[in-house]
């Protein structure tokens, strides 16, 4: 990538992660990504990664993202090409992140209602306008379910964040169970 993209999606990712646990989204069918076979054939493929979790390798250099991550038990050898990552967001904070929207899969692209031809000339950094307003998401991304969506594409922005909802009261917390413990005595 000799747009830039690569150096700005590192500086992102190595600074999500030093606030704590990150997910990359990415096309795992982009040329040069290696994943378990079983992904390769989704449109969209999403690893959580952290520090915290002591992983056997983590390798975000200049190329893209390598780490040994754990799939069902067995540790993988992952290569994650920038290229292939269109979104990093943060699980731990309402999924707020970022979206570079000429990376993003047609298929999501198609199902997010924007148009193609939109996101092929997207803004440089330098050049993106300010983040439009949490009103301005809503009216980009219709609302089909009451969950919101891990992150909203939209037009001049580069930031993703769930629109807010107002839910009212929060639900009343489920008691916890007791831990069923017993003391061995040997």
């Amino acid at each position: 990538m000799n747009d830039g993209s690569a150096f700005v999606k590192r500086r992102q990712l190595l600074s999500m992660l030093d606030k704590g646990l990150v997910m990359i989204h990415l096309d795992p069918r982009a040329e040069g990504v290696i994943v378990p076979e079983r992904f390769k054939a989704d449109p969209v493929l999403r690893l959580n990664i952290a520090y915290g979790y002591r992983l056997p390798a983590l390798d975000v250099g200049l190329d893209g993202v390598y780490a040994v991550l754990s799939f069902s038990k067995q540790n993988f050898g992952c290569t994650l090409p920038w290229s292939s990552i269109f979104a990093l967001s943060s699980p731990d904070s309402a999924h707020e992140g970022i979206v570079w929207p000429e990376a993003v899969p047609p298929e999501l692209r198609r199902a997010l209602g924007v148009d193609e031809h939109e996101t092929d000339e997207a803004p440089t950094v330098s050049e993106a306008p300010a983040p439009a307003e949490p009103a301005a998401l809503a009216e980009v991304e219709p609302h089909r379910d009451p969950t919101p969506p891990l992150f909203v594409v939209h037009e001049g922005g580069l930031t993703a964040a769930p629109p807010a909802r107002d839910e009212g009261p929060p639900p009343e917390p489920t008691p916890r169970k007791r831990p069923h413990l017993s003391i061995v005595k040997s």
